[in-house]
């Protein structure tokens, strides 16, 4: 019988198949799908904004004051806390000097300007003015854009000083110190410098136009092309109205306070940050108050040292004359009361031994006291010199004119003259304790 042939498992064939189709079309499947999803990663991403593009759309704001005078009212410790502060917060971007101020000391306001410019680029920096005289110009000139307050105010709103006059000494110097770290501040911002070189310079003209684009130029000459230039005299004062620096490019006015400076500088969102600039400052002047009261104590005090010093040095002379009349060898004894006769040698009576006791006690007494005082001189001199050394340390702070310097060094001179005398007071107690060793030793052993 012929062997039947083997018929196929068509069943498990055709399984076998489905499986291996399915497994492939499911890994193609699987590829399709993460490259589908890569690609709408990427797509998503490319529309979202970067970190740095997201923080530049939302402005945080850290305000400080430049109030009053520079110096009294407004300290570069207030600047320095404030930024401290604030700097911790990666959030917060924006600086704006708020300023409200009539002059004040040079030496604050170069601090203060020493302190914002160690920022770097870390914050984009305001300034807003009410009124700016004096050094405070210097402040304003580190910020990047200058914005008038609103309401604008009237009169003159910036000025380097009141009136140009050509001293010698110390107060030309000073003129042109200033000039030349105003000129630096502006170096990189060429929209500015013709307007601050007119500004510091009565010799220097100042002519402001509008291009044809619409934008303010302005320059220390007058300039051929354009058919409307406006000549502004600084002439009479360095300075400049409100118009004025809106006129020369210098400032723009400001709008809807710091809600409409936010949409002017770009910001979707312009929020106030959690340091308080004006708090801090108040902080760093309560504690300049205190700080000058105790140098007005410290004054006080040095020179009432000093003084008693003074005096008592007066008082030396009479101290060593009574302390040398006191010696119980200069004193007059009556013969029976001084020594006899017995046993083949002369022995002093007792009476005698008492009362050259008590004459030794006297002397030994009064030139304690010219050493007490010799002591208490040095001792005066030494915290004198503590409290003159704490002032010198103080007055790094004081402008070249402040009163302070000529009391400070009145009290220099004083203190000196007390020093020099310290070598012979020295001698003078060396002798007194070598006076009183002597009595101390032969105290019941007269030495007539």
């Amino acid at each position: 019988m012929a062997k039947k042939p083997l018929r196929k498992n068509t069943r498990a064939s055709a399984d076998i198949h489905v499986r291996y189709v399915y497994s492939v079309d499911m890994n193609k499947l699987k590829q399709n799908t993460l490259i589908c999803l890569s690609l709408l990663i990427l797509s998503a991403l490319a529309y979202l904004p970067s970190q740095a593009q997201a923080q530049q759309t939302n402005g945080r704001y850290i305000t400080i004051p430049v109030d009053g005078q520079i110096g009294i009212d407004t300290l570069a410790d207030g600047f320095s806390e404030t930024l401290r502060i604030a700097g911790s917060d990666r959030s917060n971007n924006c600086l704006i000097l708020t300023f409200d101020t009539d002059g004040g000391s040079e030496i604050e306001a170069k601090r203060i300007i020493d302190i914002i410019e160690q920022t770097d680029d870390r914050y984009q920096r305001i300034g807003i003015v009410t009124k700016c005289i004096g050094p405070a110009l210097g402040i304003l000139l580190t910020c990047e854009h200058i914005f008038i307050a609103d309401p604008s105010p009237a009169g003159t709103v910036l000025e380097f000083h009141a009136a140009w006059t050509i001293d010698s000494g110390n107060t030309e110097q000073a003129l042109r110190s200033q000039q030349n770290l105003y000129r630096r501040l502006v170096a990189d911002k060429p929209q500015w410098k013709a307007v601050i070189d007119a500004m510091i310079d009565p010799n220097v003209d100042l002519y402001a136009w509008k291009t044809d684009s619409g934008q303010i130029r302005a320059s220390n000459t007058r300039p051929d092309a354009p058919a409307t230039v406006e000549h502004i005299d600084l002439t009479e004062a360095l300075g400049l109205t409100a118009d004025a620096a809106i006129k020369a490019g210098l400032a723009k006015q400001l709008k809807d306070g710091m809600e409409g400076l936010g949409r002017t500088l770009g910001y979707s969102t312009f929020r106030p940050a959690q340091t308080s600039g004006a708090a801090l400052m108040a902080a760093a002047v309560s504690r300049r108050a205190e700080s000058e009261s105790k140098i007005d104590t410290t004054f006080g005090t040095a020179f009432n040292l000093i003084s008693s010093a003074q005096d008592l040095i007066s008082d030396v002379p009479r101290q060593e004359y009574f302390a040398r009349q006191a010696d119980p060898r200069n004193v007059r004894y009556r013969s029976r009361y001084v020594r006899t006769w017995s046993r083949s040698r002369w022995r002093f009576t007792g009476p005698s031994v008492q009362i050259w006791r008590t004459n030794s006690d006297n002397a030994i007494q009064q030139w304690q006291t010219l050493v007490n005082s010799l002591d208490r001189i040095a001792q005066l001199g030494t915290q004198a010199r503590t409290q003159v050394n704490w002032l010198k340390e103080q007055s790094s702070n004081w402008a070249p004119d402040d009163p302070r310097m000529d009391g400070l060094n009145s009290l220099e001179g004083e203190l000196e003259e007390l020093v020099s005398g310290g070598k012979s007071l020295q001698v003078m107690r060396d002798q007194a304790v070598s006076q009183i060793n002597f009595f101390q030793e032969n105290r019941n052993r007269p030495a007539v």
